[in-house]
């Protein structure tokens, strides 16, 4: 979710288009008010969720309590509006995330790459490397695809199988890399750390990284979005303290970060970039949130333009608070959130 140094230098490497520098140059004009974190905003990214279907049924995923409604999911022509509406925002903008889901079943995804990089953004997906074929690789680098997360939770093949729940998934994670590799588009390894992740895992993960010559490791964790969605109980990381705690060892200067801050040391890495404005989310239902894992929205853009549902969103009192954790890890966030007049997200399973 976070903005890391090695993206940004993915970015900087590119050959500067004219429309990616018409906005670049407004990243700049925006850059004193993120530096200062002032309530106008300035958000440096945006994660747009194409689809909630995926091919694996991972223990972890903070996506699993959401409805998996294909014919409700934005079109074609609704995705390429609203990169249109995003590439005109006031708020420096220089990065669109593909997520989900797996975003790789959308058909039209070089389509919607295409769209993004003739707006002058720096493209990304998430990917479990599912089915990520050569050919699949030569249409998104074709599009114009920037970078690549590619899921990989164990450098053992029954360990990361067992954890996105499909047999295989090991071998494709590592197909793609190799793919992404010999085509020349950029990767980073995407790692899920639980308690249970062993030390020699993670290290084994790092080395496997350079060695194929990722650009970064990005460290994140489980996310339980579905336990409030349900009615129960939502501590996106609170189970994963132990996990967290022992992250200083593995972090390296602009390779291996923390997830939820983008940061390469510990010092850092328990900065909320959604309460800083650095970025936000869009469903594949056109549902507008700070991040994907907090369940309330403040508009649709089916519904309501773009900039005025982001600018109501980031007035709200919650981003006052000042906290230095996940959003939804803050007893002052939490206790607000219980009198948000803004709806709980409808689509839960």
């Amino acid at each position: 979710m976070s903005v890391h140094l090695s993206s940004l230098a993915v970015i900087y490497k590119e050959k500067l288009r004219r429309p990616f520098l018409r906005q670049f140059l407004r990243f700049l004009r925006c850059l004193p008010r993120m530096l200062f974190r002032g309530r106008g905003g300035c958000s440096l990214k945006v994660m747009c969720g194409l689809t909630y279907r995926c091919p694996c049924s991972c223990a972890h995923c903070g996506m699993s309590g959401y409805e998996v409604s294909p014919a409700d999911e934005l079109s074609t022509g609704e995705v390429l509006r609203l990169i249109e509406d995003v590439s005109a925002l006031p708020y420096g903008l220089i990065l669109f995330s593909f997520f989900g889901g797996e975003p790789l079943l959308r058909e039209d995804l070089p389509l919607l790459v295409a769209g993004a990089v003739k707006h002058g953004l720096f493209t990304e997906i998430e990917t479990s490397g599912m089915n990520m074929t050569p050919e699949k690789i030569l249409s998104l680098k074709r599009a114009g695809l920037n970078h690549v997360f590619i899921s990989l939770d164990s450098a053992a093949e029954e360990r990361h199988d067992s954890s996105r729940g499909i047999a295989g998934a090991y071998r494709s994670a590592l197909s793609a890399i190799e793919n992404c590799r010999r085509n020349g588009l950029p990767f980073s390894l995407s790692v899920c750390v639980t308690e249970t992740s062993p030390d020699a895992d993670i290290r084994d993960l790092i080395v496997l990284a350079k060695r194929h010559k990722a650009a970064s490791v990005r460290l994140l964790f489980k996310a339980d979005v579905a336990a409030h969605l349900r009615g129960g109980r939502y501590d996106l990381c609170e189970a994963e303290t132990g996990a967290k705690n022992r992250l200083d060892r593995f972090l390296e200067l602009n390779y291996v970060y923390a997830e939820y801050s983008g940061a390469s040391t510990a010092a850092e890495r328990k900065v909320c970039p959604a309460l800083l404005k650095w970025f936000f989310y869009v469903s594949c239902y056109g549902e507008i949130q700070p991040c994907p894992y907090f369940p309330y929205n403040f508009g649709n853009v089916r519904e309501s333009p773009l900039e005025k549902v982001v600018k109501r969103m980031w007035s709200n009192e919650l981003f006052d608070c000042g906290s230095a954790e996940c959003m939804t890890n803050s007893g002052e966030i939490k206790a607000r959130m219980r009198g948000l007049s803004y709806p709980v997200l409808s689509r839960a399973k």
